[in-house]
């Protein structure tokens, strides 16, 4: 580093702060990303180096406002050039190769699958989230504002849990649509920047995203923002309780509401309930039928079914804990509510698939049928029961129950 010599002092000397250390620092990291990325364009190595950088741990501590003063005065912190080039045990970048060419009024999305051996690394630590968007947009030749000199503006924003991805794209298009003052985030993860900030005479942080309020990931042509995730495990959800009356199912470490069924999917699950057991009693199983109970069915995931059957031995030594069911029982079923129809269908049916749960039915009333599902193989085949179509179960082979006789349930003459 080159000094002035006016008030003494060396000429040449060394520093780790300042401008004259950033440029070739991060100079030598482009020089590195370039060397490993020939074929890419210098985008992806910017997005790459404020991807590597990190603040302080320290800095987890500070409230909200000492955070804003915080980044105010660091930025998003010292790039680091192992995060840049590549992946470790506990960490993984996910990039786009290329360039990505898109117009105003167009979107594009992006589906990350966390496979399950990186969920089960996370046991016990927070995980950190990082997204960051590098891109490069024609200035325009007049501006009335810093959002408008530029002809096309980018931002990015995440799905909701279990979302369509046609759906998603739809309803961002829509949410485009509106007013700027109206965008807001979908809530799906807390975002320390998030997408809006408060404005110049605003007091009140309301309908602001970010956890630093002062602050907006959206004000430029990179743009980045983090979030931490705190996993509930399976045990912390045992003894969850946030002194509600609510029930919540744990579906890869989060919590999700679960609402409160209606009247007819309650008549139905009695019935149900009610069937098996005496079923049970005639036949002098030592088996147990449980209503609106918990199955674990993964790690970090526990769902409530509305009807299940077990062995005695499956609960014997848990019988003064959460009732859960920690190995696949006999036989699941599940009553469709208009809220559940993608949950039973889709979610629990690959759950109690992996699980390993032999027999699963699934009631629907709307559609005045029962699928009942054979797992064979690993994967389930399906046959669906009408009217007065007996069911042919493979768990209890004499049982004599009729698809109207189950939709009947639902009703009060």
């Amino acid at each position: 580093m080159i000094r002035s010599t006016r008030d003494g002092g060396k000429t040449v000397s060394a520093d780790t702060v300042g401008t004259s250390f950033a440029a070739p620092k991060v100079t030598h990291i482009v020089a590195a990303l370039e060397a490993a990325f020939p074929e890419e364009s210098t985008l992806l190595y910017r997005a790459l180096i404020v991807q590597s950088a990190r603040l302080p741990a320290w800095t987890n501590s500070l409230d909200p406002k000492e955070l804003y003063h915080a980044i105010r005065t660091m930025g998003y912190e010292i790039p680091d050039i192992d995060r840049a080039l590549g992946n470790s045990p506990n960490r993984v970048t996910l990039t786009t190769r290329g360039l990505e060419h898109i117009k105003a009024r167009q979107a594009k999305v992006y589906q990350v699958k966390v496979p399950e051996n990186f969920l089960l690394q996370g046991e016990g630590f927070d995980i950190l989230i990082e997204i960051t968007l590098s891109y490069v947009a024609k200035p325009r030749r007049t501006r009335r504002n810093r959002r408008k000199y530029l002809s096309t503006w980018l931002d990015w924003t995440c799905s909701k849990r279990g979302e369509d991805p046609d759906r998603f794209l739809n309803r961002v298009l829509k949410d485009y649509d509106a007013p700027e003052e109206t965008e807001k985030d979908d809530g799906l993860f807390q975002w320390t920047l998030g997408k809006r900030k408060l404005g110049k005479d605003q007091t009140s942080p309301n309908g602001i995203d970010g956890i630093v309020k002062e602050l907006s990931r959206s004000t430029g042509t990179v743009q980045k923002d983090w979030a931490t995730e705190d996993l509930l495990s399976f045990e912390e959800y045992l003894n969850y309780d946030d002194g509600t009356d609510n029930r919540y199912e744990l579906v890869d470490g989060r919590l999700e509401l679960v609402n409160p069924p209606t009247f007819r999917h309650l008549l139905i699950t009695k019935y149900l309930e009610r069937s098996l057991d005496q079923e049970i009693s005639r036949l002098q199983l030592p088996w147990l039928c449980f209503r609106e109970a918990g199955i674990r069915t993964g790690w970090r995931k526990s769902r409530l079914a509305d009807v299940y059957v077990v062995t005695a031995e499956q609960v014997r030594e848990f019988l003064d804990q959460s009732a859960v069911c920690q190995t696949p029982p006999l036989l699941a079923v599940e009553v469709v509510s208009p809220e559940s129809v993608k949950r039973d269908y889709r979610y629990k049916r690959s759950e109690y698939a992996a699980l390993e749960i032999p027999e699963y039915w699934i009631v629907d009333p709307k559609e005045h049928q029962i699928t009942l599902l054979l797992l064979n193989e690993g994967l389930y085949e399906e046959t669906n029961f009408i009217v007065n179509q007996s069911l042919v179960s493979e768990t209890l082979t004499e049982l004599s129950l009729t698809v109207e006789q189950v939709l009947a349930a639902g009703s009060i003459q």
